[in-house]
Order: C-alpha cells, then structure tokens, then sequence
C-alpha cells in the first residue's frame, strides 16, 4: 500500500542538459512515434517496478492526456515545473482531462542544440518555438528520462518513490519536442494514478446540493469524504515556475463526512456485485464558500488497513 511518507513528499522537477541522446543526427530507427515512446517508457518503469517486486502499471489514457498537456505548455513556454502558466496543477489538470482517481507526477525537462555547442538558452531565446506536425523521440532521450528519476538519492528522491510507489496501478505518459529551428526542448511527465473505484459525476457549479458517491473495488471500503478549497489558479511567469519546485496540497477543509453512525452526516453504503461497495453522500454548499477551486476527496481503506486518498477531484468555481 501507500508508504506513510506519501502525501509529505515534495516530487522536485527534474532539469536536466541531455546532449549526446538527444542529438538530432541520431539514427532514424532510434526514434520513436508519441504512442510507441509511451509504450517504452511504460517497459522502463514496469522494468524498475520489477526489480523491487511491485506489481506493474498499465498506461493510462486520460492521465497521458492531461500529461500532454502539460508537457506542450513547459516547451512552448520555456519552464519546468509542475505548475502551467496558467496557474493550474496536476489534480487540475488531470481532473479537466476527465480522471477520477488520484494523480502524482513527475516531470523532466531538458534542452539541446543541433550542433550541441552548449550555448546558453538566453542567446536564441528571442526566436519562438513551435511543435514539429511529427513528433518523434529518441530512445536515448526516453532512458535518460526513467534514469533521471529511479537513480534519485535519499533526501531529494521523490520522482524515484513515485515510480516504486506500491498504490500505483497506471501512468500516463507524455512527450513534447519543441524546435526555433536550430534548438530543441523536451518534456515529459509520468502521471501515475491509483485507480480503485468509479466515481459519480461532479457538479460545474455550486449553487445546489450534489452527491458524492461511486463503487469501489473488492476489498476496499470508504472512510471519509472531504471537502477543501483554495483561491483560483492565477497566471505564473514560466521564471516564476522555474523556483517552484513542489506543488501543494490545498489547505483550508470545508468539511469531512464519514462513514460512520455518528458522523453529522454519515456515508450511506451498501454492498454490490456480492462484494464491492457502493457509497454516496449529499454535500449541501454552504453561504460562506466562495469563488474559487474546491477539490473532492474520497479517502478509502483496503482490506482494513490504513485510510489512503484514492481520488482527487476539483471543480472549478470561479
């Protein structure tokens, strides 16, 4: 299960000069198409998995998807991080994509030049980059990728715990190469998800009372459901994102409902398909929420144990 130093952890960006495996010159039958550079990557991080006697990932379509998103806005943009530049983090992201579970991500960012003369972005930066219409990848660039993040050191290794994080059961994955012509960027991020449950439909709005509920897998049973808030995503410059090196939980809890006789509001559950559990309960807005991103949480025991966040949700009121 999720180890107990889970949701402390800081995932720091990885910025990274790759020169050599990503050198332009490379030959044709080292690159790799977007769906076929996610496949290997997905080998390498099953590979790792392995080696320490985890169960693997399956590639996950909407994470890769919001994963994409993200890797075009660190191209175009110029930064690395785990804020876009409009202000919008993972969950958000992963969320507008339309994932349910719960998202954790790392990302890698790096630059080369045709000629691989080390200049300095600064001195080519007034030229803008643009997407080729083909995107392709070079194998070398992929591995120094999953290399980057699984051979982190104790304290500064989050993207390595990320991989061999055992709650995990799928990643998305993404790619984006950006040219000005004679230099390169390169994104990618690793969306790992924990997938346990399908959950019900959230509302656009907040101006009525709405469920929140779903059925989870075998074996796992819901413990709490909360409510949080923080002010709206607001635009960050790409140097801005560049000092950031974490992203942050939301702070201020509007409440928590759980799934127990006492509860204000208990949880109603009930058991379906002879051992799944169906669960709901009925979030009433209150006068005082105001505009901004509210996030949904389901927190869910397996088989007993400790609580651990399967999914992660926001909605966006603003």
């Amino acid at each position: 299960m999720r180890p107990s130093f889970y949701f402390s952890i800081l995932l720091l960006v990885m910025l990274s000069v790759v020169r050599p495996a990503l050198s332009a010159e490379s030959n044709a039958e080292e690159r790799l198409s977007l769906d076929d550079a996610r496949q290997y990557m997905l080998t390498l991080i099953n590979r790792d998995r392995a080696a320490h006697a985890l169960a693997p990932v399956v590639l996950d379509p909407i994470a890769s998807q919001a994963g994409q998103v993200h890797t075009e806005d660190m191209v175009l943009n110029n930064h690395s991080g785990h804020y876009d530049v409009n202000g919008k983090k993972p969950w958000q992201r992963y969320t507008e994509a339309g994932g349910s579970g719960y998202v954790a991500e790392n990302a890698f960012w790096s630059w080369f030049t045709e000629n691989d003369d080390g200049r300095p972005e600064s001195d080519t930066a007034e030229k803008v980059f643009a997407l080729p219409a083909v995107q392709s990848f070079n194998k070398g660039a992929i591995e120094e990728a999953e290399s980057s993040y699984y051979n982190e050191v104790p304290p500064n290794d989050g993207h390595r715990l990320n991989i061999l994080d055992p709650a995990h059961t799928g990643v998305g994955i993404a790619f984006t190469m950006g040219s000005d012509g004679s230099r390169f960027r390169f994104a990618n991020t690793q969306e790992f998800t924990d997938n346990y449950g399908r959950y019900t439909n959230l509302p656009t709005d907040l101006n009525r009372p709405f469920y929140v509920g779903g059925v989870l897998a075998a074996g796992w049973a819901v413990q709490c459901i909360s409510i949080l808030w923080e002010r709206a995503p607001e635009p960050i410059a790409p140097e801005a994102i560049e000092k950031m090196v974490s992203y942050k939980h939301p702070g201020k809890s509007l409440g928590d409902y759980f799934a127990v006789a006492w509860s204000k509001q208990p949880i109603e559950v009930r058991t379906v398909n002879g051992n799944q559990q169906q669960f709901r309960v009925l979030i009433t807005p209150q006068k005082n929420w105001k505009p901004g991103l509210y996030y949904v949480d389901v927190r869910a025991q397996p088989n007993g144990q400790k609580p651990v966040l399967i999914s992660r949700r926001t909605i966006s009121s603003y």
